[in-house]
């Protein structure tokens, strides 16, 4: 399967209700309007949140640009569905939530570091990174391919990769797949995969573009929401027919310090409140994505792999 793709340090924000600010948090018990749904405190979920963030709000990461789910506005503003489910999830709680930008690679070190209490993020749950965060996941899909328009090397499968150069964003996750590749080739005694690292998905893309690769794997849905973000074009997405949401599916979600159970549970029960009662669908319609990507309910630390790339 495959489509037409046309493309079109830490930075602070903060959230308070509506409203953009540059000082700390602002609390307010107003209702917020987030995708067109209205949002108030919940004060059973409230009463989850650690006392520390009842005091000084929520201070969470993002990683853009990752169309759709979190993007930098030519006024500096950061949007998308991430920034929504954000606000969304500080609505509830009855309090705010002030963004810093952060790179991939950087996310974990932040969260260890105390810089944030949680990532907003669509990383996978795997089992290595449950050995630092717990993964609050609400979403399943898998990768697809980008490669150049036409296909013309016929890439269809991580087979197809062997003595090809591939461009993969930094930190990505899981990162033995692909050395795995190489392994496989070697084993059909066939070149191994030339993996170049970069720092953000559209410089992955870009360089597919250029030529300077010959394909990157991206997430499903990022990769879909280029269309809309990237100008240029000339390149296109494959996935399996069989599964069109990408190959490798895995669940995807949130992610908070182990060490931070109390928050774990407050942010948990309010990401699954958000699902259970259509918000999370209103804010995937906003950005026109795929709802077949949200699951029904919250699901914490269950790492999933179900579709090889091979």
């Amino acid at each position: 399967m495959s489509m037409n793709l046309g493309f079109k340090g830490l930075v602070a924000f903060s959230l308070s209700g509506l409203a953009w600010g540059l000082a700390g948090p602002a609390f307010s018990a107003e209702t917020v309007t987030v995708a067109g749904v209205e949002i108030s405190k919940d004060p059973e979920l409230a009463k989850l949140l650690p006392e520390k963030n009842v005091k000084n709000g929520l201070r969470a990461t993002f990683n853009p640009p990752q169309p759709p789910f979190s993007m930098i506005a030519s006024d500096g503003k950061p949007y998308g569905v991430l920034i929504d489910f954000g606000e969304a999830i500080a609505a509830r709680l009855g309090t705010t939530i002030s963004l810093s930008r952060v790179n991939h690679d950087s996310i974990i070190p932040a969260l260890q570091a105390g810089q944030a209490d949680f990532m907003l993020s669509t990383d996978a749950d795997t089992e290595g990174r449950q050995k630092v965060v717990n993964m609050i996941d609400y979403m399943k899909y898998g990768v697809s391919l980008v490669v150049k328009e036409g296909n013309p090397l016929n890439l269809t499968s991580g087979k197809d990769l062997c003595g090809k150069k591939l461009a993969v964003l930094k930190g990505w996750s899981p990162p033995d797949y692909f050395e795995s590749l190489s392994v496989d080739c070697e084993a059909r005694n066939e070149p191994r995969v030339s993996i170049t690292t970069l720092p953000n998905t559209p410089d992955t893309i870009l360089s597919v573009r250029s030529g300077a690769s010959d394909a990157t794997f991206v997430s499903t849905p990022t990769a879909l929401g280029a269309m809309k973000a990237i100008e240029g074009g000339k390149v296109e997405v494959v996935a399996p027919e069989s599964s069109p949401l990408g190959w490798n599916l895995q669940l995807h979600g949130l992610l908070v310090i182990k060490r931070n159970e109390e928050l774990t549970k407050a942010i948990s029960a309010t990401v699954d409140s958000l699902l259970r009662d259509g918000t999370m669908k209103k804010i995937f319609q906003k950005y026109e994505l795929n709802e077949a990507l949200l699951l029904d309910e919250v699901i914490v630390n269950q790492a999933l792999s179900e579709t090889g790339l091979n």
